[in-house]
């Protein structure tokens, strides 16, 4: 019998071994944190490690000694058609879990002759479910290593970025290059362009067929409006009526804050300011006549409407 497939000889160190309650606590939270799906739970249900017809995550964390001997048979008795590497990588994961010294499960690594690359791969989804997502990444964007679950790295990354930052799925996404193959996927690194900043958002969107442009186009405009009032939403607002679009572009701009946009908060308002700034000062007025009365950040639209009638003179038609 192979050294991994025992047991007792890999838990020499502590065969009666049992997961310590703040362990089992730890993943459970970070499970829940994690919508529900560790990066242990998608390998073993990856290469269809089950408890009969359970869900991976009834294996996984092990409560007693004798779960963690059911997993350990689980996954040590997995089919031959699956690669011993891989076997040996989920035990990795585990002796990462188990081991009262750390080195124990390089030891256990080297015993097996895990690859190198398997090892780092491994490590870096055992600091994403403990949610230690910058050690992550210190493993997941080493070079050679083919990405596993690229989409909800990406995915758990942008999740948590208003508590960890935007540049780390941004840091993930130039480094590793993942190809996306969803919709929500290209949706997901969108936000964070959006988040690190207008003008990076919109020449972001330009990059993809002229469908899902126009898709993420409106994306970006609702995203500015949806802000919460302040600075920062002003100076977003500010960037993207400045932005340099194409004909198609300002057609996109005009139909979607005139139509299924025209709800959000400043749509009318930003529409006028961005027709003022390219010259249609008649679709501007017109516009304006709409809005007669109020004011944007101190802006008197009445005083606005009258100084562009009295610089248009008799170019302008009422």
């Amino acid at each position: 019998m192979e050294l991994y497939k025992d047991f007792d000889a890999v838990f020499a160190f502590n065969p009666d071994y049992t997961y310590e309650q703040t362990t089992i606590r730890d993943i459970l939270r970070n499970r829940q944190d994690l919508g529900g799906h560790l990066f242990i739970d998608r390998l073993l249900d990856l290469l269809h490690i089950k408890q009969g017809k359970s869900i991976s995550s009834k294996l996984f964390p092990p409560r007693t000694n004798g779960d963690l001997r059911t997993l350990f048979t689980k996954i040590a008795s997995a089919p031959e058609t699956i690669p011993s590497h891989h076997i040996q990588s989920l035990l990795f994961y585990i002796f990462l879990d188990c081991s009262p010294d750390p080195a124990l499960a390089y030891t256990f690594a080297d015993n097996v002759y895990l690859p190198s690359r398997y090892r780092i791969y491994i490590e870096g989804l055992w600091h994403m479910d403990a949610l230690a997502f910058e050690k992550a990444l210190s493993y997941l964007c080493k070079p050679g290593l083919v990405p596993t679950f690229p989409e909800e790295i990406l995915d758990a990354l942008v999740q948590h970025a208003p508590r960890t930052g935007w540049q780390l799925p941004l840091v993930y996404w130039h480094v590793v290059a993942p190809v996306l193959t969803t919709t929500h996927a290209l949706e997901t690194i969108f936000k964070v362009y959006c988040n690190v900043g207008v003008t990076d958002a919109f020449f972001f969107a330009r990059t993809q067929a002229e469908h899902m442009h126009h898709h993420l186009f409106e994306q970006l405009v609702a995203f500015v409006l949806e802000l919460r009032a302040g600075d920062a939403r002003a100076t977003k607002c500010v960037e993207l009526v400045n932005l340099p679009m194409s004909p198609q572009e300002s057609g996109w701009f005009e139909g979607f804050l005139s139509g299924k946009g025209k709800t959000l908060m400043g749509a009318k308002d930003t529409l006028m300011i961005r027709r003022i700034g390219i010259g249609k000062f008649d679709d501007a007025l017109s516009g304006i006549r709409g809005v007669s009365g109020r004011e944007m950040n101190g802006l008197k639209w009445d005083l606005l409407k009258g100084g562009v009638e009295r610089g248009l003179g008799p170019r302008y038609s009422r």
